[in-house]
């Protein structure tokens, strides 16, 4: 049953990670729609701020799982049949969190952008 435990640990995992981003973007959302007084600017810097380090936080811990030689900014070039790209080598669930974590982190630097 070691399938079953590693098919249980990765939905786990991929519950644990829609949840980080689900609070990451509902808390880009609430920044976004906040009122435009000075106290609201101050804290939506501070909400940014605080938004940027969880977001980096989870991508070291997304990191962690993925092999050094796997970069999301790298282009994926078409693989022969019957040879591994080093996309497929990478845990699915991790790399599409890296991805999505990737995402929060450009929508939170635009936001700092524009204040």
């Amino acid at each position: 049953m070691p399938e079953y435990a590693t098919l249980k640990e990765s939905l786990e995992s991929m519950g644990h990670l829609i949840t980080s981003i689900r609070r990451l973007r509902l808390a880009l959302l609430k920044v976004k729609e906040s009122n435009d007084t000075e106290t609201a600017a101050r804290r939506r810097e501070v909400a940014i701020a605080n938004i940027l380090v969880e977001a980096t936080h989870l991508k070291t811990a997304l990191g962690i799982s993925i092999p050094i030689s796997w970069s999301a900014e790298s282009d994926i070039e078409p693989v022969a049949d019957g040879e591994e790209s080093s996309c497929e080598k990478t845990d699915s669930v991790s790399a599409a969190g890296f991805e999505m974590v990737e995402l929060v982190i450009l929508a939170a630097d635009i936001m700092k952008e524009q204040q």
